[in-house]
């Protein structure tokens, strides 16, 4: 159970957080031109999980203490997985459009002012919001225990450190792959299957 509980926290945790272009773009923007990479990667790592730790503690403290609260952020969890699968799906067959990355200035930046850049793209993008606090908390207050709300947390947490230190790391080589529009219905194609599976689980777990 708490295995599920973390493998459904990693299978969602990643199709969300890969979806997220603004961060994805500007970690492979500093990593290229190598640019206070790891402090970044850091940056996107600690908001995502401060985030999803306050989605999950916050939403489900309040949704378990009612049983119709609970059961709308079940179905509506539900819906919301089967509606994403739906555009991944959607996006894995007609998209055209790769990650584009533009180019950094060369010159060496502060390392304050890559801070604050890391904390501009993660903080004021709507979408983080949304995905991380809404709709991960949401969907793991539906975790029946306490213990097993945290699991679901750390997968989460686990997927976002896991894809930015390999964007990060490896930008060079994902960078023109990243680019390219096959390779993202590749991805597109894969966060469905995930999704589906998850809404699957969900369903199942009532």
């Amino acid at each position: 159970m708490l295995w599920t509980s973390f493998a459904q926290g990693l299978g969602i945790g990643a199709g969300l957080i890969v979806a997220i272009g603004a961060q994805n773009a500007h970690v492979l923007r500093m990593a290229i031109q190598k640019q206070h990479v790891w402090i970044t990667i850091f940056g996107c790592i600690l908001c995502d999980s401060i985030a999803i730790m306050i989605g999950i503690a916050g939403l489900g403290q309040s949704l378990q203490q009612s049983s119709f609260l609970m059961s709308i952020a079940r179905w509506g969890g539900i819906i919301f997985l089967l509606w994403y699968a739906l555009q991944a799906l959607k996006r894995s067959v007609f998209s055209q459009h790769g990650l584009q990355v533009q180019q950094l200035n060369e010159q060496q930046m502060h390392i304050m002012v890559a801070v604050r850049l890391v904390l501009a793209v993660s903080l004021l993008n709507p979408h983080f919001y949304l995905d991380t606090i809404v709709l991960l908390g949401a969907i793991g207050s539906q975790q029946p225990t306490t213990l097993l709300q945290y699991a679901f947390g750390f997968g989460a947490i686990c997927a976002s450190t896991l894809w930015f230190i390999l964007l990060g790391g490896t930008a060079k080589w994902l960078s023109p792959w990243l680019n390219n529009a096959t390779a993202w219905r590749f991805i597109d194609a894969m966060i469905a299957v995930m999704m589906l599976t998850v809404a699957y689980l969900l369903f199942r777990s009532r």
